[in-house]
């Protein structure tokens, strides 16, 4: 798409010579900086930042130790040293947003030690993606010696060092030339001049990580095109090598949107869309404004589409159909959210934002975020300080057929009715759970039918362990669990017969499961129907029906919920958050057992999320012949 339209000698002749580019303004560009409080929540935005970065002056820098970064081939642990390393950018952010605010020259120096800092850091990739030397069979718990892995963060930590430059030269240059002749030596060295030399034919380790992430097969691609251009921009002066590492940065990018749907769907659910299309709108917002508004691809309907994405997975209040390793709550990208809706004239886009921000009391991105710089910048220059009041509404319908997900809704305003959001789709997709057939139900903003996410990540998380981890087998969702056989792993372990129905009175999905489960397991037919209706007293009904080359078939479906499930009934189980009922859950109890247990959550991001358990609600059809059916009906 891109490099279709535009080659790289065009760039030449577009691309702005880079003392006319002012992607932001610089901080001694006062008049535009200090215009920006004229507005209440702007100087609130100041205080709170300058208040943070006077406690960094008294704190030293974090440390990273070698032990930590052992950690992960040791043990499986990569938070000990990522929580410093990202602990670092976050505060060298901070600092420098707060000098290009205040201006007053007091956080120059503590910038100056954290570049410095990041400087003589051996590495600027994290454990979990440095590659690992033939040295010890590949087990070698530390770097190799002058290496970066050209990985998320080496690459985002460049891009953070070249807005810090961008953003100081004239204060920086006044104290220490040699520190930004540092800074761009760093960048060329362990980031622009690897990318160049790079070829897809090689088979050194380095270069096959970038070939990994150049294919597009997940939101590394655009979050490592996005900050490599970034930095490229800033740091690469000569017109024809930037065109040349733009150019090939486009490639990337267009094998990235080349790998969707024309229903723009994100198979890595919401939360990764801020790295995925997020990361996008920044690519794209880079290519724009560097050639004064000559490259431009917005107008096309796949780009559109892939903004859309967000708000049609958007449930209720601070809840997003969280599909894969997706969390419950990931918080709306405000800045790109917002560019993105005006890019592509989405006011839905827009609202989501505003909406979004009316439940939250901080008036800046939370300083745990390592890249607080770049959220800031297009905060306070992309995001209206005074918002205007535009209505959000939902889409009551929503169909994704190359990512087949669906969601509908009783009503198209946030925290009313029944919600159902459910999916077919394969088992290899990026960030992939064993979850076909997955659902999630929320009544009147409530989460009541979940899907649990996933835990902290370690090394099990993207390894062959992958699948002996709860929340990522079949057995930590909504989905049918067969004589004890759970879904597989692989792109050939798929929903087929995928059929969606939408009426006046009713919204369906049907699919088939059976090639979702092992071969050995005997399954000729397993379809699963869940069926919204509108009619009357809205409802939702699911219906599973197996069929085995032989019996008996106990035919298992778990549901998890954040609530407390009591049996008010024969045949009745009720919801409860606190004193108030949420959902009722109907069955045959002459064909189906119901047993509830408690889920204990021991790991602290889910804990975050759910609170310290879920309930897990069993329900089971045994059958001696070779067919079994299971039907449940849930309904306010």
């Amino acid at each position: 798409m891109l490099c279709e339209n535009y080659g790289q000698e065009s760039l030449h002749d577009m691309f702005i010579p880079y003392e006319q580019w002012k992607p932001f303004p610089q901080a001694r560009d006062r008049k535009a900086w200090d215009s920006l409080l004229k507005y209440p929540l702007n100087r609130e935005r100041r205080a709170f930042l300058c208040g943070i970065s006077e406690e960094l002056r008294n704190k030293p820098w974090p440390e990273l130790r070698a032990s930590d970064f052992m950690d992960f081939v040791r043990e499986g642990n990569r938070v000990n040293y990522e929580k410093p390393f990202f602990a670092r950018r976050r505060n060298l952010s901070l600092l420098v947003i707060a000098e290009c605010m205040e201006h007053r020259g007091r956080f120059l120096d503590e910038i100056i030690n954290g570049i410095w800092h990041i400087l003589e850091e051996i590495t600027w990739t994290v454990n979990a993606h440095t590659y690992r030397t033939p040295l010890n069979s590949g087990q070698d718990p530390l770097p190799p010696p002058g290496d970066d892995t050209l990985a998320l963060f080496s690459i985002q930590t460049a891009a953070l060092l070249a807005e810090t430059d961008y953003l100081l030269a004239r204060e920086l240059e006044q104290i220490s030339p040699a520190l930004r002749a540092r800074i761009h030596d760093k960048i060329e060295d362990r980031i622009i001049r690897p990318f160049e030399h790079h070829t897809f034919e090689s088979q050194e380790p380095r270069d096959l990580c970038i070939s990994g992430w150049m294919d597009g097969h997940n939101n590394w691609t655009p979050w490592c095109c996005t900050n490599l251009l970034t930095a490229a921009m800033h740091a690469v002066k000569d017109m024809d090598r930037l065109c040349a590492v733009t150019f090939k940065l486009m490639k990337g990018a267009d094998s990235f949107i080349q790998g969707y749907g024309p229903d723009g769907g994100c198979d890595e659910g919401p939360a990764y869309w801020n790295k995925a299309g997020g990361s996008l709108i920044r690519f794209l917002e880079l290519l724009y404004s560097r050639s004064d508004g000559a490259v431009d691809i917005f107008d096309e309907p796949l780009i559109k589409e892939m903004g859309l994405y967000l708000p049609r997975m958007h449930l209720a209040g601070p809840w997003f159909a969280n599909f894969a390793d997706a969390p419950p709550k990931p918080g709306v990208p405000r800045t790109v959210t917002y560019r993105y809706g005006e890019r592509v004239n989405s006011p839905r886009m827009q609202a989501l934002v505003i909406h979004s921000m009316k439940d939250m009391n901080g008036t800046v991105y939370p300083p745990i975020q390592p890249q607080i710089l770049m959220y800031m910048l297009r905060e306070l220059f992309w995001l209206p300080a005074e918002l205007p009041e535009i209505e959000y509404t939902h889409e009551t319908k929503v169909w994704l057929p190359d990512l087949q997900v669906m969601v509908s809704r009783d009503s198209e305003q946030d925290g009313s009715g029944l919600v159902l959001a459910a999916k077919g789709g394969h088992n290899h997709e990026s960030h992939n759970h064993n979850d076909l057939g997955q659902f999630i139900i929320f009544s009147n903003g409530t989460p009541c039918i979940i899907d649990a996410g996933s835990e902290t990540y370690s090394r099990a998380t993207f390894s062959e362990e992958r699948y002996t981890l709860w929340p990522q087998r079949s057995l930590g969702h909504n989905v049918p669990c067969v004589n004890g056989w759970e879904q597989a792993a692989g792109e050939e372990f798929k929903a087929t017969h995928v059929e969606y129905g939408s009426d006046a009175g009713k919204r369906s999905l049907s699919v088939h499961l059976e090639k979702a489960y092992p071969e050995d397991a005997g399954i000729t037919s397993l379809e699963r129907l869940i069926e919204h209706h509108l009619a009357g007293s809205p409802c939702i009904r699911l219906l599973d029906r197996a069929e085995l080359e032989k019996g008996p078939v106990n035919l298992l479906v778990p549901l998890f919920t954040p609530l407390t499930p009591r049996e008010e009934d024969k045949g009745k189980i009720v919801l409860a958050k606190d004193s108030e009922r949420c959902l009722a859950i109907t069955f045959n109890p002459d064909t189906v057992k119901c047993q509830i247990s408690v889920k204990v959550l021991e790991d602290a991001k889910m804990r975050s999320q759910w609170g310290p358990n879920l309930h897990r609600i069993e329900f089971l059809s045994i059958s001696e012949s070779t067919h079994a059916d299971l039907e449940l009906t849930f309904t306010p």
